[in-house]
């Protein structure tokens, strides 16, 4: 009977050293962190211009304009953080939440999907499409295992 109370001490205790570390209560220690900024800027079209067609290689839909959010990573963590745009979600004042737009990879927009290790600093840019009427944005890191990511305002002018 002392040994089945025993088994089950040690499964409960594994189970809450699982359940906090995918909280984030544990493994941050020692691991550093990645600070990271961005800023927006927005435009009407993205892309070369095609005479023959009279269009832009890229244009929003009516209402909308194309937010380019510069993200500037600096990775002092022991993990890898990833640039790619399916890792990071734009939310703008209007409290509505966007997955990034195939703008991204055009070649005017510089965008790498890469993996930036410990010690690595890079800045690339990401597409969203957003409503017209958005003034504000809210830049947020999705990826579900991450480093810890400091926000610090003064890594892009």
């Amino acid at each position: 009977m002392e040994k089945k109370n025993i088994l089950k001490m040690v499964a409960l205790g594994f189970l809450i050293l699982f359940v906090l570390n995918m909280m984030g209560c544990t493994g941050t220690v020692g691991k550093g962190e990645c600070r990271w900024d961005y800023e927006v800027r927005t435009v009407q079209h993205i892309g070369e211009f095609y005479s023959f067609s009279q269009e832009y290689a890229y244009e929003p839909q009516e209402g909308y304009k194309f937010a380019i959010v510069a993200l500037r990573l600096k990775n002092n963590s022991t993990e890898d953080i990833s640039t790619n745009p399916w890792s990071w979600d734009l939310t703008t004042n209007e409290n509505i939440t966007y997955n990034h737009d195939s703008a991204t990879y055009d070649d005017s927009i510089n965008h790498e999907t890469v993996d930036v290790e410990k010690g690595g600093d890079i800045t690339v840019e990401i597409v969203y499409e957003v409503p017209v009427s958005a003034t504000s944005y809210t830049l947020k890191h999705t990826a579900v295992f991450h480093p810890k990511m400091v926000l610090d305002e003064s890594l892009l002018p």
